[in-house]
C-alpha cells in the first residue's frame, strides 16, 4: 500500500508518516470497524464515488460494501475487490494528476470495464473450484437464453422454473442431479440468498453480478394468497 503511495506521489504526509506507526502496534492489521477502515479507504480511493455524469453514487466505503457483498448482504468477496485494484493500479500510477488524495481514482476502479473484468476473473476462479463446474452452465444459460429470468431477484417459483430449464437444457453435462443441487451451489457461493416474504420467498442475486448478467431492477410486491 505504502509503496504504491510513494509511486503515485499522491499522499498526505501526516497519514504516510503516522499510519505505519499505528499499524505496527496492531500487528499491521486493522480492526474490522468502519471508523478505522474508512480513513484508509478515503486516502486510497477518495471520499466519494461518482457516476460518469458526475452524480454522487455514495461514500467510497458504502460503494465498495454495496457492490462487493455476497447475496446475503453481510459477507464480502475479497477476490473481486483485489481484482478491482489490480485492474486499476497501472492507470493510477501513470496518472499525472497531483490531486491528494486519492491514490486510485473512482474513474479507474469503478469503471464499467474494470468492474466487468473483476467479476469475470472472480467467476472463473469460482468455477475452477471443486464441485463448482455447474456454475458455468448456469450462468451460460442465464446470459444466453434466460432473458425473462434476468431480474435482481426471482421468486421461489421463478427460480424453480429457471433451474428446471437448465437441467433440461444441459442434462448429462451437469454434475448436479436436481434443482436443489443447483440451488445449493448458487447459495453456497454467495450468488443468491433467500429472503423470507409473506406471500412467496424471493432469492436475491448479489449486486456484484447485476451488470455483468444484465439483471433488471424490480420492486417486491406483496401478493395476497388466494383463499381456498
Amino acid at each position: 500500500m505504502f509503496e504504491l503511495m510513494e509511486l503515485s506521489s499522491r499522499y498526505e504526509d501526516n497519514f504516510f508518516k503516522n499510519t505505519p506507526k499505528y499499524l505496527s502496534k496492531n500487528n499491521y492489521q486493522l480492526k474490522l470497524l468502519r471508523n478505522e477502515i474508512e480513513p484508509f479507504m478515503s486516502t486510497f480511493f477518495g471520499k466519494e464515488v461518482k457516476s460518469n455524469s458526475g452524480g454522487i453514487l455514495g461514500k467510497t466505503f458504502d460503494w465498495f460494501y454495496f457492490n462487493l457483498t455476497n447475496a446475503d448482504q453481510q459477507s464480502i468477496s475479497l477476490r473481486p475487490f483485489i481484482n478491482l485494484i489490480n485492474g486499476s493500479i497501472d492507470d493510477a500510477i501513470f496518472d499525472q494528476s497531483k490531486e491528494i488524495p486519492p491514490i486510485i481514482k473512482y474513474q479507474y476502479y469503478a469503471s464499467r470495464e474494470n468492474r466487468d473484468n473483476a467479476v469475470v476473473q472472480h467467476f472463473n476462479d469460482l468455477i475452477r473450484e471443486d464441485f463448482n463446474q455447474d456454475l458455468g452452465l448456469i450462468f451460460n444459460y442465464l446470459r444466453e437464453k434466460g432473458d425473462r429470468f434476468k431480474q435482481i431477484f426471482l421468486t421461489k417459483s421463478e427460480l424453480q422454473e429457471l433451474l428446471e430449464a437448465i437441467l433440461e437444457e444441459y442434462g448429462n453435462q451437469l454434475e448436479s442431479k436436481n434443482v436443489d443441487d443447483l440451488k445449493a451451489i448458487l447459495i453456497s457461493n454467495g450468488i443468491i440468498h433467500e429472503n423470507i416474504k409473506p406471500s412467496e420467498n424471493i432469492f436475491y442475486f448479489a449486486q456484484l453480478y447485476k451488470y455483468w448478467l444484465g439483471l433488471r431492477s424490480r420492486n417486491y410486491e406483496y401478493k395476497r394468497r388466494k383463499s381456498s
